[in-house]
């Protein structure tokens, strides 16, 4: 009995922790807008700010976030093969934040093919994550 409280009490500690940086892909229409559900008029449903987003939630530890400032660093491939690269500072340790892929991102240049993300301090990376998908990509001379 006294071995298994101990474990015990690990287990449930690991359990209950967040991770550090988490990044979902998700559609993003008229039909997610509150007004659309009740069918109230809103116009936002008129604009063209649909498409995808990335939706980013961080945890930092705060011995971590108080030491040295935290840059968020996003890179996100559009299905034309474009690149786009982002850096936010971090004002916080915790928090969430969407990358939009609205307009002629999504229509023209096909939308979300794959994204990477990272949080970085002092110039090194904390914790890294990517879509299954993503690959870094291979540039040639071509002459």
């Amino acid at each position: 009995m006294k071995i298994i409280l101990p474990i015990l009490c690990g287990v449930l500690f690991i359990g209950c922790s967040h991770p550090m940086l988490q990044v979902r892909s998700e559609y993003f229409s008229r039909k997610e807008l509150a007004a659309s559900q009740v069918d109230a008029p809103d116009p936002r449903k008129e604009s063209d700010n649909f498409g995808q987003r990335l939706c980013i939630n961080w945890n930092v530890p705060n011995e971590v976030f108080n030491a040295a400032p935290v840059d968020l660093v996003l890179k996100v491939r559009l299905k034309n093969g474009e690149e786009k690269d982002t850096k936010i500072r971090l004002t916080k340790p915790n928090g969430a934040t969407f990358y939009p892929i609205f307009g002629n991102d999504y229509f023209k240049k096909g939308g979300l093919a794959t994204y990477w993300a990272g949080l970085q301090t002092q110039g090194k990376f904390i914790v890294k994550s990517r879509h299954k998908l993503w690959v870094k990509k291979i540039v040639t001379d071509q002459k």
